[in-house]
């Protein structure tokens, strides 16, 4: 065999091999990085939110019909053609027109069947704590914060996303009805920094004490639970329209230096009730969620289990 002949054919093989490699990256991925969200737009932008909205509407109005509990919703799934409620309890049984996942912890709703459902008025409904994480591949992943039986640590280079999360709630047709208050310096040098927000849903307060003043007592967060259903609120009480919809956000060290104080005084320092959530800028002793932003840009959600490609919604 003359030497081109055999240079044609190592030539060849290689080829082949680079080849396969690339289909098996492509499949796979590389060890130690995401693969990047493919969302469209209708996932991306801001119709997605008013996705949301409509569906959750769909949902109330199709509950009241059936004379049934609204479903304890922990997350929110959005396609580009199709809505997706996580559930906390087994709820196998969904009401028109909306159905039911195999393993009855999943209820969906089509694009035909947020159009065609009844829907109830637009000036509120029962979650206005759920806001968006971030994407996974073709759809956008809401967290419901009122579910969390505890704090909520939010660590990494948070700034951003916290940015995002408050500005959603504030501004979003799904977080309508939401109210935040901003507690400590870490906390308040976000308050010039959001953007289209409700004023009237925005507060501040010196310390978390103040912020949670008026609420009523809470029994002690479940921690180091290994199921994420063991880490979420047995009582139903954030999916009722009249309960109050809070948000207290503060910074790691003013959190733990309160809870310390609170707990001295044989007192709950983490816990929060009536359909609200602590949203804590850094580490968190006992946090009932962790979310941690990684360096790629993803999101680890700990407990929860949902992955997050990216943060970036543009």
């Amino acid at each position: 065999m003359s030497a081109p002949v055999v240079v044609a054919v190592v030539l060849a093989v290689l080829l082949v091999i680079a080849s396969v490699l690339l289909v098996l990256e492509l499949r796979t991925g590389r060890p130690g990085t995401r693969t990047r969200a493919a969302a469209g737009p209708t996932v991306t932008g801001p119709a997605a939110l008013d996705e949301v909205d409509r569906a959750l509407r769909v949902l109330v109005t199709a509950c009241d019909r059936a004379e049934r509990d609204f479903p304890d919703v922990y997350a929110v799934e959005v396609t580009a053609d199709r809505v997706a409620l996580r559930l906390a309890v087994y709820e196998p049984d969904a009401p028109t027109p909306w159905e039911s996942g195999a393993d009855g912890t999943t209820w969906s709703l089509s694009r035909a069947g947020r159009q065609t459902g009844g829907q109830m008025a637009a000036e509120s409904h029962p979650y206005p704590l759920i806001v968006s994480l971030g994407l996974h591949e073709d759809r956008r992943v809401l967290v419901n914060l009122a579910r969390a039986a505890g704090p909520i640590a939010l660590a990494g280079e948070a700034g951003s996303i916290a940015r995002r999360l408050l500005s959603e709630l504030l501004a979003g047709p799904v977080g309508r009805d939401a109210e935040i208050t901003l507690a400590g310096e870490v906390a308040l040098s976000l308050r010039d920094q959001l953007w289209g927000a409700r004023p009237e849903r925005l507060r501040t307060a010196a310390t978390l004490a103040e912020a949670r003043h008026g609420g009523r007592e809470e029994q002690a967060a479940r921690t180091g639970a290994p199921q994420v259903f063991q880490l979420l609120d047995d009582g139903r009480g954030s999916a009722e329209p009249d309960q109050p919809r809070r948000l207290v956000v503060i910074g790691a060290d003013q959190f733990r230096a309160e809870s310390a104080v609170l707990a001295a005084g044989g007192r709950d320092g983490g816990g929060w009730g009536g359909g609200g959530a602590v949203l804590v800028l850094g580490e968190a002793d006992h946090a009932a969620w962790r979310f941690e932003v990684l360096p790629d840009g993803g999101l680890d959600t700990g407990a929860l289990s949902l992955p997050i490609d990216t943060v970036r919604l543009g």
